[in-house]
């Protein structure tokens, strides 16, 4: 399920696919930089007495512990 029309979705595949590999991994690597500093931001939030390495430690068991 979709709210963005399919014309849309069609020219930004097109768009995308057109753009090199570098500045597609370079986009990839932008996201997962915002994934990253988001899922930090909401654990800081949810336990505020974290320590760094606490947080670290929660921020690498939600990232590839599921």
């Amino acid at each position: 399920m979709s709210d963005t029309p399919n014309d849309v979705t069609q020219l930004l595949d097109q768009r995308y696919r057109e753009r090199t590999a570098a500045d597609r991994v370079r986009m990839a690597a932008s996201m997962f930089r915002t994934a990253v500093a988001l899922a930090r931001a909401g654990i800081q939030s949810q336990h505020t007495g974290a320590t760094e390495g606490e947080v670290r430690a929660l921020l690498l068991r939600r990232l590839y512990a599921g």
